[in-house]
C-alpha cells in the first residue's frame, strides 16, 4: 500500500510562512521520501509519549509532526527546532 502526502490547514499555513528555499527543500524530501512510499516509519521517529500514531521526521534545523492513517500520512505541524521553546 503506498502511501501519500496530505496538510493539515494549520501545516499548511506554517509551510507558506516559510521562504521559498526552504518550502521547496521540505517539499522535495517529501516528494522523494515519503510520496508513494511503503512504509514511511522508516524515516521518522514514533511519538511515544504523546499518540502512537505520531511520527517526527527530522529535515536539517525543521521538524515535521505527522499522524499516519490508513494510506495517508498527514502532516500537523512545521516546527523550527529554534523556536520551539517559544510561543
Amino acid at each position: 500500500m503506498a502511501f501519500r502526502v496530505r496538510f493539515s490547514p494549520q501545516a499548511a499555513g506554517q509551510l507558506d510562512s516559510l521562504d521559498a528555499v526552504t518550502r521547496s527543500l521540505i517539499l522535495g524530501w517529501l516528494g522523494r521520501n515519503l510520496e508513494n512510499c511503503y512504509n514511511p516509519r522508516a524515516f521518522g521517529y514514533q511519538l511515544e509519549k504523546y499518540n502512537y500514531s505520531c511520527w517526527k521526521y527530522t529535515l536539517g534545523d525543521y521538524r515535521l509532526i505527522s499522524a499516519i492513517e490508513k494510506d495517508d500520512i498527514v502532516i500537523l505541524a512545521v516546527k523550527n527546532r529554534h523556536n520551539e521553546g517559544t510561543v
